[in-house]
């Protein structure tokens, strides 16, 4: 196939300059076929291009389309998990820490790094994150070096065993009063 070499070199020229001025991949789908149909515009007609060339061309026009839509569907994807799901499940992970004791670092006044000790009050969102409330400061996640036990269960089995030692000692009191009789 022979091309016009002024028309070819124009069009070339036309899309370095697009490239160069824009964020655009080197060459697009818009770009493969504007150079197809400007091929087919100026070919010999002496010498047209052969069905192999063309099919091949398109083929080629078909895979870096599907390549696109690919690309595009991945970004999608991407972004739903990043703004949707992502969030959800931090702020879901952060709330099963409430009433946890955690040790954590924090910036003293001085601006030096320390470790702190305290238990999760609550859970706020800030800036698209998490934050846990202990002691009133609000502490990013990834400041958490270590995880403790739950302090609601252990206080509510300690209130449970007070109870316990209470009735006990109630069923004690009255054994001692019936004795006394």
């Amino acid at each position: 196939m022979t091309v016009d070499a002024t028309a070819a070199t124009q069009y070339t020229g036309q899309a370095t300059k697009t490239v160069n001025n824009s964020a655009k991949p080197i060459m697009g789908k818009d770009d493969f076929l504007k150079l197809l149909v400007t091929q087919l515009r100026y070919q010999n007609p002496l010498e047209p291009m052969e069905d192999k060339e063309f099919i091949a061309q398109m083929a080629t026009f078909s895979s870096l389309e599907q390549m696109q839509n690919l690309n595009t569907t991945v970004n999608g994807l991407v972004d739903t998990i990043s703004n949707q799901w992502l969030p959800g499940m931090m702020l879901q992970q952060a709330g099963q820490m409430v009433g946890r004791e955690v040790a954590y670092y924090s910036l003293n006044e001085d601006g030096e790094l320390q470790t702190l000790v305290g238990i999760v009050d609550s859970v706020e969102v800030g800036q698209g994150a998490p934050l846990l409330v202990i002691q009133g400061q609000r502490i990013p996640m990834e400041n958490i070096t270590q995880l403790g036990r739950s302090v609601g269960m252990e206080t509510a089995f300690y209130a449970k065993a007070l109870d316990k030692l209470d009735q006990l000692a109630t069923l004690l009191g009255a054994d001692t009063e019936d004795s006394d009789d």
